[in-house]
């Protein structure tokens, strides 16, 4: 329990990626919860699946990112090459495209 909550553990990469894909998962849900009070007019109901849209592809980059660096992690044992900056670059793909 105690390693859980110390500053290192909270900083570390793979806490920053699952922490962004956890929110993309929060936002879509209440967007998927919000959405069916605006199913009743046809822009309400474009511009609700448009986030719904865009939030699934989000969490699907977060999904495809958590890989990728697992497979940095796990795979790449060998290779001393430090990507900096890796979970900067990994939101602006991820949110951005």
């Amino acid at each position: 329990m105690r390693v859980s909550v110390t500053s290192k553990t909270r900083r570390g990469t793979v806490t920053r990626i699952l922490l962004n894909l956890c929110v993309s998962l929060m936002i879509l849900l209440i967007v998927l919860y919000v959405a069916e009070q605006f199913a009743n007019s046809p822009l309400g109901c474009r511009l609700a699946n448009v986030f719904r849209y865009y939030l699934v592809l989000v969490s699907l980059f977060w999904n495809g990112i958590e890989a990728h660096n697992m497979y940095r992690m796990l795979v790449k044992v060998f290779d001393a090459g430090h990507q900096s900056h890796f979970v900067l670059k990994a939101a602006i793909v991820a949110w951005g495209l």
